[in-house]
């Protein structure tokens, strides 16, 4: 009986590492390197101290050896003993504000690293990120870890219902072993002094004390857990390690035969839980809740310049120079991508953390963001150009004669679709037609320009501008001559490139007369929408959904006394609304408008002077009846938050957003206030509901005659704002606050961090959005093309001109046209198409957003012979191989939600 009733707690040794935060990268590195020297002292030195597990990300010993790279056989040595614990992931990643492509990335980069140094931890351990989403059991499933360990996101109903202890649940049916740290990862750091965080240099820790934390600490933990063993988190933020731990722990079991403590890992105690062998209920969903711990859900807004940057960056990886790669290797012979590309993930990844994306940390911290971001986009830029040269190389090898247009007047302009269906595109792009003489020639003459496709056709081409004597500056090139700037509609291949040549012929036609750019109303139509304005007004018809939304364009401002984790509403509600100065046709585009309009609002809070935010937004109705809007401003003002609204065109309170490898159903919480639920305000975490809500690419609003979808390039946060029986689409463009942290908020009564001042989360500097908009029909086959189309907006088709190559003996790829992958189900969504690391063959992943049963055919695999299922181990499988038909062409069922990866040799 007395063994039945013994509890047991497992002490896990750790520190959570935040990279950077409230002090920059370079401050908190050099704290952690000294730590690890003493850790590495302390765990060859003390046979009783168990281990210590590194935050279960492993980028810290890179950090680490770039200052101490002597240090590395021990390092590896005390890692292949497991008695220093790293991985699984590379970084500890927010998981809603990155892509769940460069989420299953990470996993595979910490767990290759970690192997490669001698071991890696097999726990699911992400304990301090704002939420997490609903399909990481599969994702931690398809790498072989079956458990899971949090903090925040738990809601109070399934706290009341499942505990602490659950198998939480994917949309697949994939489950891992869930522990919700209730305490937190802290809820037995610094035992034996008062408080759990702070400077304890020169204290001595207390038995009674350490006692009396691991009494209240289990004794909190029995509530949410019927099981007998306790997981007793040893550690606090870049908090150090404890060498007197195993005095302690000998100590107390020698006090209290109740309960024993024993040192151990993250997997002794998942080995103990499973030995209980209780039954465990089950939890689905995404975990967004805070019930114990703040969720801080308006970090989707905080510094949305770094969102974007991600947005674009990532998207360039990913949709990109990935597939292109594999066309090149394949039929270039192009051979050294890899390397660059493993640089930039990981490179990538560093900005990744929750307290970096999220935009929660010191203005030092984002600045290094920002660099990132920028090289990651930089290096991806090159890659490409170096892959169409490449191409063009190719291409120069098979002619036995020079195929050049003399005289210069020539070019080919590149474009390429990253979807897996075709795609038709408005394009705009500059090409240079040189002059041999270089700048001290004569003026190249204008001429018209005749555009003709891969096969030889013509098709229109607009001039918006010429200019002469212009420069282009490339790799090794320095070209002069005239420049003109074009448009035109481009028809590109599923996943695949068009080359269009453009060829010019002197002595321009005389060009029509310029429309009137102060034309006080009138309207555009293509395909089945009409686009009409006035001088203070836009409507928006679709012919096929029989829409008119009228009173189109707004924007609202409200005053922002939160912090960069929440928004702080004003208790009085002031809003402002922006009022329309002009809407004039584009100068230059054709089929836009660009309208203008003017905010007068606080400079600050409790300021009585005013400061104007002049907002430019150019809407462009596109080929597929779709509206394009770019909008452009200065922000001037501080303590405050700007969002576009646009109409649903019916009342709703539910959303479908674009979720990670999902489709997730997006509700309006209940609206609450300290007046309202002062019980649940004045007690911790003291946070309220959020009412705004995350998608990634793209939300969906089902209405009875019509879908209206919305589209951003990295805005992630919007609120459906209802008025009158009318729904609107709110999209945050931006939130300006001045500390890190403050309390007392309407939304967040608690500290969530320091309160230190972080001037540049005010965002006083040039912002700027893309949002896509468009409606369908109210059908399924509507629903997946309005998918389509917001995909489309959200990784638009990328234009090159060629590049200018003298000594070749073509300037046009060949082919000049390919498809490189396609499919048939818009229900089936491609996550990556890329090289395998061992360059042997090719990686295909694919997820189902649905809950149904989906087939898709995959086409243009051409020059692929064999194919086999993998998981995200992406380990090839001679027991699985099966044949690619002739015609390039395989056939995969998914079940419902499933995330897929298929090897192609």
């Amino acid at each position: 009986m007395e063994n039945k009733e013994l509890k047991t707690g497992i002490v896990v040794s750790h520190t959570h590492w935040d990279r950077a935060w409230y002090l920059p990268f370079q401050q908190f590195r050099h704290r952690m390197v000294r730590m690890i020297d003493r850790l590495l002292d302390l765990l060859e030195s003390d046979k009783h101290f168990h281990s210590f597990t590194l935050d279960g990300q492993t980028i810290l010993i890179n950090d680490y050896l770039q200052i101490r790279p002597d240090q590395k056989e021990r390092l590896e040595a005390l890692i292949r003993q497991q008695k220093l614990i790293v991985g699984p992931w590379f970084i500890l990643p927010d998981l809603f504000l990155v892509s769940g492509e460069s989420t299953i990335r990470n996993l595979q980069i910490g767990m290759k690293m970690s192997a490669d140094l001698g071991a890696t931890m097999q726990e699911g351990y992400v304990p301090d990120p704002f939420g997490h989403v609903a399909q990481l059991p599969q994702i931690l499933n398809q790498v072989g870890i079956r458990s899971f360990i949090f903090m925040r996101g738990i809601d109070a109903k399934n706290k009341r219902e499942a505990g602490g202890i659950f198998n939480w649940q994917s949309p697949d049916g994939s489950r891992v072993l869930a522990t919700y740290i209730m305490d937190g990862y802290f809820n037995a750091g610094n035992l034996g002094y008062t408080e759990q965080f702070g400077r304890f240099d020169g204290a001595t820790p207390s038995v009674d004390c350490a006692l009396d934390r691991i009494r209240k600490t289990i004794t909190n933990l029995e509530s949410v857990q019927q099981e007998r063993t306790y997981l007793l988190n040893n550690g606090f933020d870049h908090m150090p390690e404890q060498p007197e731990l195993p005095s302690l722990i000998e100590s107390i079991n020698a006090l209290d035969h109740e309960i024993k403590l024993v040192h151990g890992t993250f997997r002794d105690f998942f080995e103990a839980i499973r030995k209980e062998g209780l039954p465990h209920s089950i939890v689905e969903g995404d975990l967004l809740g805070n019930s114990d711990h703040p969720i801080l859900s308006s970090v989707f807004s905080t510094r949305i310049y770094l969102k974007q940057a991600n947005h674009r960056a990532q998207s360039l990886l990913e949709k990109y120079v990935e597939p292109m790669y594999v066309f090149v290797r394949r039929n270039c012979g192009y051979k050294v991508a890899d390397h660059f590309l493993d640089y930039s993930w990981k490179l990538l990844m560093e900005n990744h953390p929750h307290d970096d994306i999220c935009g929660c940390s010191h203005d030092g911290v984002h600045q290094d963001n920002e660099v990132r971001f920028r090289q990651v986009i930089e290096l991806s830029e090159s890659l490409l150009t170096e892959m169409l040269e490449s191409m063009l190389k190719s291409a120069s090898e098979q002619c036995d004669t020079k195929q050049l247009n003399p005289g210069n007047t020539e070019t080919a302009v590149w474009t390429y679709n990253p979807h897996p269906w075709p795609v038709t595109t408005r394009v705009v792009t500059t090409i240079l037609y040189t002059d041999p003489s270089s700048e001290f020639g004569d003026e190249v003459p204008d001429g018209d320009l005749v555009l003709r496709d891969a096969h030889g056709t013509q098709i229109p081409i607009t001039v918006l501008s010429t200019t002469n004597r212009a420069v282009r500056n490339h790799f090794l090139e320095t070209s002069w001559g005239r420049h003109y700037n074009v448009l035109f509609d481009a028809e590109i291949p599923a996943l695949g490139y068009h080359t269009y040549t453009i060829s010019r012929i002197p002595n321009p036609s005389p060009q029509p007369p310029t429309p009137n750019p102060h034309s006080r109303e009138g309207q555009f139509q293509r395909g089945p929408s009409i686009l009409m304005w006035t001088p203070s007004s836009l409507t928006y018809i679709n012919n096929d959904t029989r829409t008119t939304l009228t009173n189109f364009l707004t924007f609202e401002y409200q005053p922002d006394h939160g912090d960069t984790y929440t928004f702080g509403p004003d208790p009085v509600e002031t809003i402002y609304y922006a009022s329309t100065d002009a809407v004039n046709l584009h100068p230059t585009l054709p089929e836009t408008l660009q309208i203008t309009h003017h905010l007068e609002v606080p400079t600050e809070l409790k300021s009585d002077h005013k400061t104007s935010i002049r907002i430019t937004t150019t809407v462009t109705l596109n080929s597929n009846g779709s509206l394009d809007f770019h909008i452009s401003y200065t922000n001037t003002a501080r303590d405050g938050r700007l969002r576009l609204m646009l109409p649903i065109g019916f009342e709703t309170s539910t959303a479908i957003s674009d979720a990670h490898f999902r489709l997730a159903e997006r509700q309006t919480p209940a609206f609450q206030t300290p007046e309202t639920d002062s019980d649940r305000y004045n007690t911790y975490p003291g946070e309220l509901n959020y009412q705004t809500l995350h998608m990634n690419d793209f939300t969906i609003f089902s209405g009875s005659n019509h879908h209206a979808w919305f589209a951003s390039r990295g805005n992630h946060e919007f609120e459906i704002v209802t008025k009158n029986g009318e729904s609107q689409f709110a999209l945050t463009l931006h939130r300006s606050v001045s500390h890190l942290s403050t309390y007392g908020g309407r939304i967040r009564r608690v500290q969530a961090g320091p309160a230190i001042p972080v001037p540049e989360a005010q965002c006083l500097r040039p912002i700027s959005a893309h949002v896509g908009f468009g409606t369908t029909q109210a059908t399924r086959q509507g629903f997946d093309l309005g998918m389509r189309h917001a995909r489309e907006f959200a990784h638009p088709c990328l234009v090159r001109e060629v590049p200018y190559l003298s000594e070749l003996r073509t300037r046009h790829p060949d082919p000049k046209k390919a498809s490189l992958l396609a499919t048939d189900n818009p229900r089936i969504v491609l996550s990556a198409f890329r090289m395998h690391p061992s360059e042997d063959s090719a990686i295909l992943r694919l997820y189902n957003v649905s809950g149904e049963q989906e087939t898709v055919k995959v086409d243009s695999l051409t020059g692929f012979k064999h194919w086999c299922s993998s998981d995200l181990k992406e380990l090839w499988k001679d027991s699985d191989v099966r044949e690619v038909t002739e015609k390039g062409t395989i056939t995969l069922a998914f079940s419902p939600y499933e995330i897929r990866t298929i090897l192609l040799k």
